[in-house]
């Protein structure tokens, strides 16, 4: 009789409490689906949150020392809170006017020029329209449009000019306003993040030459004290200097020292061995294939004559251009391992390689990376600038290392 009792005994009433609870259900699914999106954000903005706390405490411990106790640069290394790192253009607005003002120049002159000229092929409509174009421009900047342009370009010109004036103290400590950014300095194409990253990994052994001391590589990977997820802890760190920062002049003359060129001492010695191949982009590459075509065949012409260190090469790899960062563990670029075997094996197979010899590959790899993309990964992930960088002996010692590099390929199939 109980159990009776617990039973629902109308077959209606079943069906009323069924579509209830699938009702019931449905809307508990769709708010979980509605709000799964903002739960993962939180989630994510925690993670990050924790990430950076970590990120304070190793940057406290081990980096403080040099870059400053708050990012901002000492005798010892350069500021890491701070505009020029981040690539904020200060002049960038001043720049962004007078182009527009240029550009109405432009647009005014070539107004009068086809209503000074001959007219016969326009209608009268097309007049009327060129008439009541150049009428707004002298409504908008007066009945001397061209000669008002001139003196707003000569006032933001004067408005620039002082704004530099105000940054002094910056530029006495190594800022250029007119290179205000540290990846374009030394030809990274990848993004701020990856750039701390790899600079934390593989350090610059080379800096010493015109810091105290060099950085030290932090990465275990590389002899240093720190596994992968505190590095990553600490770029989050660094990272969060810059997000969603409104940068100001104080920021700019707070910094104490910004970065140094290498070619400022310490850099490799020599002329450039191909400056005019360097920041070839992969939309130039089909029109530049003749200039590359003939930078890399004198490039290995003049390497015929020069003996390649592979043991300096290892240490500029893994060193000063910090190669390893990126094909250390092939997440980035192909594996350092088997390099030249796979330029001989795979890359020259290729039938647009057709012709190429394994040491061509590699010295155009390097000098113009965006001329053969490797199968699987980016365009624009190496540095742009290695033919204004390196000197010829430089790249003969990189290239002797990567062709001692002639183990099985662990990508081959």
């Amino acid at each position: 009789m109980n159990l009776k009792r617990l039973l629902i005994e109308r077959m209606e009433n079943r069906i009323l409490v069924g579509t209830t609870m699938f009702l019931a259900t449905m809307v508990l699914v769709g708010w979980v689906a509605i709000n799964e999106q903002g739960r993962m954000a939180s989630f994510q903005r925690q993670h990050l949150a924790r990430s950076i706390e970590k990120g304070a405490e190793l940057f406290a411990n081990n980096c403080a020392e040099c870059h400053g106790e708050n990012g901002l640069g000492s005798g010892r290394a350069p500021a890491l809170n701070n505009p020029h790192l981040f690539g904020h253009d200060f002049l960038a607005p001043i720049a962004s006017d007078i182009a527009a003002l240029e550009t109405a120049q432009a647009e005014i002159e070539t107004l009068r020029a086809r209503l000074a000229g001959d007219t016969s092929g326009l209608t009268s409509t097309e007049i009327a329209d060129l008439e009541a174009q150049l009428a707004a421009f002298e409504e908008q900047y007066g009945e001397d449009p061209v000669a008002a342009i001139q003196e707003q370009i000569a006032a933001k010109e004067a408005e620039r000019q002082a704004l530099v004036s105000q940054m002094q103290i910056a530029i006495d400590r190594g800022y250029d306003p007119n290179q205000p950014s540290r990846l374009n300095d030394v030809g990274w194409g990848g993004t701020l993040d990856a750039f701390v990253l790899t600079t934390l990994v593989s350090g610059r052994p080379v800096s010493g030459s015109y810091w105290p001391e060099p950085m030290p590589a932090w990465s275990q990977t590389a002899g240093g004290p720190l596994r992968q997820d505190q590095l990553e802890d600490l770029t989050n760190y660094i990272m969060n200097w810059g997000r969603n920062r409104a940068w100001t002049l104080e920021d700019l003359l707070a910094v104490q020292q910004f970065a140094k060129i290498p070619s400022e001492g310490g850099g490799p010695e020599g002329e450039s061995v191909a400056p005019e191949v360097s920041d070839i982009q992969v939309a130039d590459v089909a029109n530049q294939r003749a200039v590359i075509g003939e930078t890399i065949a004198r490039v290995l012409a003049e390497l015929e004559a020069v003996t390649g260190d592979p043991n300096n090469g290892q240490t500029l790899y893994n060193g000063a251009l910090a190669c390893s960062a990126c094909h250390g563990n092939a997440s980035v670029a192909p594996p350092t391992e088997g390099t030249f075997t796979r330029a001989e094996e795979t890359r020259i197979q290729d039938p647009a390689l057709q012709g190429y010899t394994a040491r061509q590959y590699l010295v155009e790899s390097i000098l113009v990376p965006n001329a053969y993309i490797a199968p699987g990964y980016p365009a624009n992930a190496m540095p742009q600038n290695f033919g204004e960088r390196l000197d010829l002996q430089t790249l003969a010692d990189l290239i002797a290392y990567l062709e001692s590099h002639d183990e099985p390929d662990p990508m081959a199939n």
